[in-house]
């Protein structure tokens, strides 16, 4: 055989079969997908607050063509570890995938979020989920599942025109919310920030900072009251062409009315608190309609 045509054959042998495993691989992650969220649209139907006999039954019915045996055996034996719904509203919707990862040729980790929605339509909280799936026996099932705790779990604004995730409360024993959530607001334009200079008396403050690879233009507005100092916050970013800006106001205590410990660990948790991360968390959850 003339050796530019072997070489021609084999080319095109290794791209057939490359392109056999890209389709096999679109098809199992598709499977998966499926898998995921059809178990997602049945959470809402199995009560974990029914008597045992009628709960396993229920995760019977409803789970046995998305969970295999041995995960579906376990909830059976101790229901306080299935998932489903534990109250009248609001109950679990959905799961909405946020990524799938390839662990083998017949394993995947599935991550997303358990949507709850109450009785008005709304959605409520979001609970982080990741979900293992493995095919057997030309199945693909989930195996295992770890959920997030309502505890810090996210509230979800929700109007007609935006949706965003948002904690309920602030990681702080000190520092509160005194206007929240934030207000979302949506305009056009470039992202223009005049920073003040850093020995600048005034109680409005500008500032240009980049948090995890998001240019932010912040400006904080202080005021005193009441052994308190309240601080008025607009965060603005560019995200797909628009200017989306965060505007709240945070209570800070002043730390000197304490006693100790109280007057230490308040100190404290003003030099770590991390408001920077939380606003860009934020803001990267809104969607505008």
């Amino acid at each position: 055989m003339n050796k530019k045509l072997l070489i021609i054959l084999v080319l095109a042998i290794a791209i057939g079969g490359a392109c056999l495993w890209s389709n096999q691989e679109k098809r199992n992650e598709t499977a998966v997908r499926n898998v995921v969220e059809e178990f997602g649209n049945v959470l809402k139907n199995v009560s974990l607050l029914a008597p045992q006999e009628i709960i396993s039954q229920s995760l019977e019915q409803n789970y046995k063509d998305f969970v295999a045996p041995s995960l579906l055996a376990e909830w059976k034996n101790d229901p306080s570890k299935a998932l489903g719904r534990l109250t009248s509203s609001p109950w679990p919707d959905r799961i909405e995938i946020d990524e799938v990862e390839k662990i083998s040729d017949d394993a995947y980790l599935v991550q997303g979020y358990i949507i709850e929605m109450t009785s008005t339509g709304e959605t409520t909280i979001k609970r982080r989920v990741a979900l293992s799936v493995e095919k057997n026996d030309g199945r693909w099932l989930i195996i295992s599942a770890a959920v997030g705790s309502y505890e810090d779990a996210w509230n979800i604004f929700s109007s007609p025109s935006v949706e965003f995730q948002y904690p309920e409360k602030l990681p702080a024993q000190y520092i509160s919310v005194a206007e929240w959530p934030p207000e979302i607001i949506e305009t056009e334009g470039e992202l223009i920030c005049q920073e003040t200079p850093l020995e600048s008396s005034f109680p409005l403050r500008i500032m240009q900072k980049t948090i995890n690879n998001s240019v932010y233009c912040i400006r904080a507005m202080s005021e005193g009251a009441a052994g308190s100092t309240y601080t008025e916050y607009a965060y603005s970013t560019l995200k797909e062409g628009k200017i989306i800006s965060a505007n709240f106001v945070l209570r800070y205590p002043q730390c000197y009315n304490y006693d100790d410990p109280d007057k230490s660990n308040c100190e404290a948790e003003r030099e770590t608190f991390d408001l920077d991360e939380i606003i860009d968390k934020i803001v990267k959850s809104v969607k505008t309609f």
